[in-house]
């Protein structure tokens, strides 16, 4: 990961502490959307609620749901609609996207980037 990668995770971390919401690292290995951003040489940092992969009791004790299920049954599956969301991940994670949007335009207009 490219050190202005690298910072805009850095700084999805600093909120979450901030705000005392629990977090964990997923791996960033250019496999998701992001990949051809980072291709070109263009930072790039994000979120995610989960996947296919399958959470841990340890993951559930920090997450809630189900542990030794996947951490989004419905992972690009006929159930994955709009229907289907967490509303409170969803509003805290575009909330978070928000801020960090927000701070990164700031600082392109100070530094006239």
């Amino acid at each position: 990961m490219g050190n202005a990668s690298a910072s805009i995770s850095d700084m999805f971390i600093d909120h979450f502490n901030s705000v005392d919401k629990a977090w964990a690292f997923s791996e960033f290995n250019g496999r998701s959307d992001y990949g051809p951003f980072i291709e070109y040489g263009i930072p790039a940092g994000g979120l995610d609620s989960g996947a296919e992969g399958i959470k841990t009791d340890r993951e559930r004790s920090v997450f809630g749901g189900l542990s030794k299920t996947a951490y989004d049954p419905c992972y690009h599956q006929a159930c994955d609609t709009i229907e289907n969301i967490g509303m409170e991940a969803f509003l805290t994670l575009n909330l978070t996207l928000t801020l960090l949007l927000v701070t990164l335009v700031n600082l392109a207009l100070h530094f006239k980037i």
